[in-house]
């Protein structure tokens, strides 16, 4: 008997070395298989994170080019005032400031301001000046010998930390000073360096910089660096403080970019600007994510850092190759030790086979029972509530093993209230064959080990096995269903109380959804609009090459944005800015189209504002001294082509300053509008009337018959501002002196003819005022 036992223990050792050789084999295949997956997945996750930082890298560097740039056109509108006046009024310069609404449409601004330039020889009675305008301690600051000097006079918003500026000489400053010579020399917007500007209180100073543009006599920028510094009057500039200057430009949100601004080509700690992150603790700049940018503002160059936080670093880690590398390798290591637990326990088995068989095949009959039933986690209890059998899937839900819950009532894994009622209604069950759950499921609550509730999907069934009832309740964990569920509603609701209007299309532009927001911009409701396409929006403001452009972009970039004039359902033009976005399906081609956009029309009229203020008079809305030459060469232009004539004529408005000194400068202001309107009620719509500054003002005539003509306008014009001007419970009256330049008798260009009439006008003021000369010679009837 034992000599035929030989043979079987030699094949049973032999098969037990294959199945170690196997199992082996499998672990370490499946290491592979798991290493590789994890592998790409990791890969595929910084990719994405890689170009998301750079999008919003671009985006953040576009915004802040952007501002500067608007910045930028605020001090070019600030100069064309001044090139439009000889003198710019502290009251005018406020008006202009107001109008334009820069502390509201631009936040992150410290203030707009005139800075002048002065010799030596000019500072006392320019003291004099400013003091007479209600200043009596104004004095330029700091105190010192130097040529030139400079002195910010005004500056608005004239109030807080800005008074503190107040006649300071920025020009003794050596990093302004470089500025300031920079603008003069090319007559272009200049940047300074890092500075600490005087609004600067006491406590944590912020950095800062300020932008400078030249105001040179006469209005216009001279050809050659040389004639540019001798005709400089002084610069209009905006001061900007680092931390409200960024804050005004990308929020105060840096949860995910870091941001860190360095004067010049060099990031340094001295040139430090600017730190989104300044004091914040360890760690929460990483340096996985960085890119460094060096760009040009106003002839200055800054250097920009960005850097991703730890937040955004942990967007970047890829949950799917952790999930990839945990449930690889546990798979993994769980084949290895079944096919090791196999190979070593095949002798016991058989060994054992003929004594447990009757053991075994119960047990097969109760484990096939329970797996046959089996979904997610999966729990076996008794009569009694007492659980008989808990997988490993259970112990992965429930955070308990097996030893921990196996012989205790399974009321454990429930919250209150139903874990007081558990052993209740089983016990009710039994009596009654009554069923709230059993052979139904429903949406519970179960409770984990660490005593978080979690929602579940429970589903009980009742089984015999050896005549014993069992309940085997089959339990999956819905909390990521539910998230996805709160996600959905989350993007409906943003969907449904954005202000930003959406449409969605299919590939054909059939509309399919569009937001309330849609309805409130375009006056369509929503069943108007479904089933339509896009075109009953169609303002046909813009021809069939907008449109193939617009296309074609989708199609390429599967991306548009711009602007766009569309009409409301009442036949209303307006402007909007639209992104268009390209939806593809799982199969890649285009699925769906979603534009979002918004109402930009108010913002538009608003850039046609300063437009407006740029070439007008702020006080009477005339033309300003910029329009008026423009007007005159055009006019030129045409009487020279066609043989025609024009007439320039200068008014200076006699006892005006009388009128400031007794009444006030308020009703001075009122006077000017008037004598404005009645000039304009007076000509022809061809003709041009111009306020040159002060109480100067310009009229020119277009193709006059004849002299005689243009002789009998000026005793007109002399005949209505004669008339007295009522203003409530005040009147004033006054004169005017004219004189008269035509064209081609006198000049045969712009600054001759203006020039001419200028010195007509002194002489008919001299004469007596209240008259009229020609050039040259007094007119007949003149005085």
């Amino acid at each position: 008997m034992e000599v035929g036992r030989q043979p079987d223990d030699g094949g049973d050792g032999a098969a037990g070395g294959v199945s170690i050789l196997l199992s082996v084999t499998v672990l370490l295949l499946g290491l592979f298989i798991t290493w590789l997956g994890w592998r790409d997945a990791e890969n595929e996750a910084m990719a994405e994170a890689e170009s998301r930082f750079a999008v919003a890298v671009a985006e953040n560097r576009e915004r802040i080019l952007s501002r500067m740039v608007n910045y930028e056109q605020i001090l070019r509108g600030g100069v064309a005032l001044f090139g439009a006046s000889e003198a710019v009024t502290r009251g005018e310069w406020k008006s202009f400031i107001d109008g334009m609404q820069v502390n509201r449409l631009f936040p992150g601004i410290q203030g707009v301001g005139w800075s002048v330039l002065l010799g030596p020889g000019q500072m006392e009675r320019h003291h004099r000046s400013v003091r007479a305008e209600g200043f009596p301690d104004y004095a330029i600051h700091p105190a010192g010998d130097r040529d030139p000097y400079s002195s910010i006079l005004y500056l608005e918003p004239f109030s807080g930390a800005n008074l503190r500026a107040f006649g300071y000489d920025m020009y003794s400053e050596a990093v302004r000073r470089a500025a300031m010579d920079m603008a003069r020399d090319t007559g272009l917007p200049s940047l300074s360096g890092k500075v600490v500007l005087v609004q600067e209180a006491e406590g944590e100073y912020q950095a800062g910089t300020l932008m400078y543009l030249p105001v040179y006599v006469g209005g216009v920028s001279p050809s050659t660096v040389a004639e540019r510094r001798a005709a400089i009057r002084g610069f209009v500039f905006a001061p900007f403080r680092m931390n409200d200057l960024m804050n005004g430009i990308l929020g105060r949100e840096f949860d995910l970019i870091a941001l860190r601004i360095f004067d010049g080509a060099e990031a340094g700690k001295g040139a430090l600007m600017f730190d989104s992150h300044r004091g914040a603790s360890s760690g929460t700049v990483r340096g996985d994510f960085r890119q460094v940018e060096t760009v040009e503002i106003a002839n200055h160059r800054w250097t920009l850092e960005f850097s991703g936080t730890s937040r955004f670093s942990r967007t970047a880690a890829g949950a799917d190759a952790r999930f990839i590398l945990i449930a690889g390798g546990l798979i993994s290591v769980l084949l290895f030790v079944v096919l090791q637990s196999l190979a070593r326990s095949r002798l016991r088995a058989i060994d054992l086979a003929r004594r447990m068989t009757r053991v075994v095949v119960a047990s097969e009959a109760r484990t096939r029972a329970i797996v046959d039933n089996v979904v997610d986690a999966l729990i076996t209890i008794d009569e009694r509530g007492i659980v008989q059998w808990y997988t490993p899937s259970a112990e992965r839900t429930f955070g308990w093993t097996a030893g921990e819950v196996v012989g205790r009532n399974v009321s454990m894994l429930m919250p209150e209230p139903y874990r007081s009622g558990h052993d209740g209604y089983v016990e009710r069950f039994r009596r009654t064959g009554q069923a709230k759950v059993i052979g139904i499921g429903r949406e519970v609550v179960g409770l984990r080990k660490d005593g978080t509730v979690f929602p579940m999907e429970l589903g009980v069934s009742e089984m015999m096995v050896e005549g014993k009832r069992l309940f085997t309740g089959i339990v999956r964990d819905i909390t990521a269903r539910r998230l996805a569920e709160a996600n959905q509603k989350l993007a409906a609701s943003v969907f449904h109380n954005t202000s930003e209007g959406i449409i969605i299309t299919d590939v054909e532009g059939t509309i399919l959804a569009v937001n309330p927001a849609f309805t409130d911009i375009t006056g369509f409701a929503a069943d108007e609009a479904l089933g339509r396409t896009p075109r009953i929006l169609k303002s046909d403001h813009h021809d069939h090459a907008f449109y193939d452009a617009m296309w074609r972009a989708i199609v390429e970039s599967g991306h548009w944005q711009g602007e766009i004039w569309n009409r409301r359902k009442t036949g209303e033009a307006f402007l909007e800015r639209q992104t268009i976005n390209m939806i593809r399906g799982d199969d890649g081609r285009p699925y769906r189209f979603v534009a979002v956009f918004s109402d930009i029309t108010e913002m538009h009229r608003k850039d046609e504002r300063i437009r407006h203020l740029a070439f007008h008079d702020a006080l009477t809305g005339l033309a300003n001294r910029s329009l008026l030459m423009d007007r005159i060469h055009h006019a030129l232009a045409v009487a020279q082509r066609e043989r025609r004539r024009m007439a320039v004529l200068f008014l200076d408005l006699d006892g005006f300053k009388v009128v400031n000194d007794t009444l006030g400068h308020d009703i001075g202001d009122q006077v000017l509008r008037g004598v404005a309107s009645r000039l304009q009620g007076l000509l022809r719509d061809t003709d041009t009337v111009a306020r040159l500054g002060g109480d100067e003002f310009v009229i020119l005539l277009d193709n006059p018959a004849d002299p005689a003509e243009v002789v009998h306008v000026a005793e007109r014009v002399i005949a209505i501002i004669n008339q007295p001007l009522a203003f409530g419970e005040h009147s004033a009256r006054v004169g005017t002196s004219i004189g008269i330049a035509l064209y081609p008798d006198h000049g045969d260009d712009g600054e001759t003819l203006l020039k001419g009439a200028d010195a007509a006008m002194y002489a008919a003021k001299t004469g007596g005022k209240n008259a009229y000369r020609l050039c040259a010679e007094a007119a007949p009837g003149g005085n």
